[in-house]
């Protein structure tokens, strides 16, 4: 089956911009733009930036007493400490705020009373543009945006979850980074966000196996890798009908076009300081 990726790869390979290293991408769109007063324009515009990766989270609120003010925080769901998140911004955010009095929380003041009397949580940052929002939450924090404010506050939240990742035994290296990917999805996914902390990487669900339910997801860098490339991932992943997946072996046999061939035509690795320069060139990765 990969015959056709193998053709469309060739021609296009040659065109993308990681190819060169003299050439550098330009900032997503948007990046430098200021927040806007509007919560509903600003999160529109760090979806178009961002995608509608899996693991971000968008979570809107009202915070403050009576009908309070709209919000809405933004994080990364691997790389969030949870308790963190839920103990010293969630609820002192819907809950504390809404029952103690605050005192000037109107829109364009809210932002500095909630910082000053309702986040308990040392570190916090505060920016105005989309790009000092997704620079901060691409690092694992939790951004928080009001109505009516052209500011924002970005909390460290910032954690690593899941067993120690381990170097992979048949991948041994002498130079470089010594951990591989875990059993674990999510931990697989905060080990590459930590490596391309980029808004042009996307992560994309599928759920495969009538009766495994296994959940799969494709990695790519948005702007990098071929289009074409991505839609036949993305088709023969969906063209998958199968009782169980219980390893990886299982899908690159059944999306191979010549699944007996000596040849591979397909890499497997267990590192992730390998998966992540694979996308800087171009190529999709399936988890």
């Amino acid at each position: 089956m990969l015959g056709r990726i193998k053709k469309v790869w060739k021609t296009l390979v040659g065109k993308s911009p990681a190819g060169d290293p003299a050439r550098l991408l330009p900032r997503e769109d948007g990046e430098d733009q200021s927040l806007a007063a509007n919560l509903d324009t600003n999160l529109e515009r760090l979806r178009a930036i961002l995608g509608e990766s899996l693991d971000l989270v968008y979570r809107k609120f009202r915070t403050g007493p009576g009908q309070g003010i709209r919000a809405a925080v933004l994080y990364l769901d691997p790389m969030v400490d949870k308790k963190r998140l839920e103990e010293f911004i969630l609820r002192p955010l819907m809950v504390d705020a809404r029952m103690v009095p605050l005192p000037g929380l109107t829109p364009g003041k809210a932002l500095d009373r909630l910082k000053e009397k309702a986040l308990a949580i040392g570190d916090v940052k505060e920016v105005s543009t989309l790009g000092g929002v997704v620079a901060g939450v691409l690092e694992g924090n939790t951004a928080l945006l009001l109505a009516g404010e052209t500011r924002a506050l970005v909390a460290e939240t910032r954690f690593w979850e899941g067993r120690a990742p381990e170097e992979p035994i048949s991948e041994a290296a002498v130079r470089g980074p010594r951990e591989g990917f875990t059993e674990t999805l999510q931990t697989n996914i905060a080990m590459l966000r930590r490596r391309l902390k980029s808004s042009r990487l996307r992560l994309e669900h599928f759920t495969i196996g009538r009766v495994s339910r296994t959940d799969v997801v494709i990695a790519y860098l948005q702007g990098i890798a071929p289009c074409q490339v991505i839609e036949e991932v993305r088709q023969r992943l969906q063209r998958i009908d199968i009782d169980g997946i219980l390893e990886s072996g299982y899908i690159e046999e059944l999306i191979e076009d010549h699944p007996s061939s000596i040849f591979s035509l397909v890499t497997r690795t267990e590192r992730p300081d390998k998966v992540a320069p694979g996308l800087l060139s171009g190529r999709v990765a399936i988890l």
